[in-house]
């Protein structure tokens, strides 16, 4: 075990702590307002633009019709999440939804500790990050760095770019 085990070791039982403490449908639903509120912010933000347009004169409406959106629909998953929450914790499934939420957010932060080797290992060419010792003698290391790999081609970046560069053609900066 070296450095780079004990840091990303408590990060992964802060991530299940935090899971266990939120249960499994507020990490779902933190997941799914990020993800929901951009699409929605992509594809809603020229309704909102159209309504704030009669009170706000400015350059940056479409900047901020996007936010606006984005903020409403975070906030609209969460109310629902924490009302299902509620309803889940009256039917006395609180202990199941909060071990789902602890596998759950495992399971994320381990995704995300992949994916930020993957995004440090492209520097590995001009900088060393992560000394080459420290990887060799890590338990976590490789395990780690082949979650992301396995999960990109499932997901679908290609058409996602589309969309993202069709929102940009109407805000204007």
């Amino acid at each position: 075990m070296n450095y780079f085990d004990i840091v990303t070791g408590i990060l992964l039982v802060l991530a299940i702590i935090k899971g266990f403490k939120n249960g499994l449908i507020i990490e779902l639903a933190s997941l799914a307002a990020l993800v929901l509120g951009l699409y929605g912010a992509i594809e809603f933000s020229s309704i909102t633009e159209s309504y704030l347009i009669e009170y706000i004169d400015s350059s940056y409406i479409g900047i901020v019709a996007f936010i606006a959106t984005f903020a409403l629909i975070v906030v609209g998953v969460h109310l629902v999440a924490k009302a299902v929450d509620k309803l889940v914790s009256a039917i006395a499934l609180g202990m199941i939804n909060r071990v789902l939420g602890a596998i759950f957010s495992l399971l994320k932060y381990a995704f995300i500790i992949s994916v930020i080797i993957a995004i440090l290992g492209s520097f590995e060419r001009t900088y060393s990050v992560i000394p080459e010792d420290q990887k060799e003698s890590s338990h976590l290391y490789e395990p780690l760095k082949s979650i992301a790999p396995a999960i990109f081609p499932y997901l679908q970046f290609d058409e996602l770019r589309g969309q993202i560069d069709e929102a940009k053609k109407g805000i204007d900066i």
